[in-house]
């Protein structure tokens, strides 16, 4: 029906009308919703701009979360570390956020180890930039230890949880 529309119309109107068909078939391809769009994303971004840019990393950081959802893990980590290793090279005052949505990660997925790996990362991140008295450097460390638990080492959790009391019972006071 299509064929015989087109025929009847002008040379202009039958491109337009074919790049509409074209466009309509490929939105009733069967596809994994939000995956296919966003590996397109990526794929067009990281020709275009390479793999550290921070447009990248954001539809990285994306496809890790549609996997999340699925509580797809190993999927999800392999983004998210694509995603870290990328800031990590081209603008390390923005690895926080994707190390962040990493060791979270970790938590849901139920790893401890790689976990509080993670956090003490991220930790000592946040500690460079904003300061070792910053408090909000208590919510990282309260993740870690929360980890350093789940591997029985309840000492060291005990001292991070101190600290990070400490450091919310300092910015409450001012």
């Amino acid at each position: 029906m299509l064929f015989l529309f087109v025929r009847q119309c002008r040379p202009s109107v039958t491109f337009a009308v074919f790049n509409a068909a074209i466009t309509l078939a490929s939105w009733h391809r069967p596809r994994r919703p939000g995956f296919g769009h966003q590996g397109h994303k990526v794929t067009v971004r990281m020709k275009a701009n390479g793999d550290n840019d921070p447009r990248t990393v954001d539809s990285l950081r994306t496809i890790a979360g549609l996997y999340m959802v699925q509580s797809d893990w190993p999927k999800a980590e392999t983004y998210l570390l694509r995603a870290v290793n990328s800031v990590e090279a081209a603008a390390p005052q923005m690895e926080l956020i994707p190390l962040w949505g990493l060791c979270d990660l970790y938590d849901k997925a139920g790893n401890p180890e790689k976990s509080q790996g993670c956090w003490h990362r991220a930790t000592d991140l946040m500690a460079q930039t904003m300061g070792h008295t910053s408090p909000q450097l208590a919510q990282s460390m309260t993740n870690e230890s929360t980890a350093l638990r789940k591997l029985g080492r309840n000492d060291e959790a005990q001292k991070l949880e101190q600290r990070a009391a400490g450091l919310q019972s300092a910015a409450s006071t001012h």
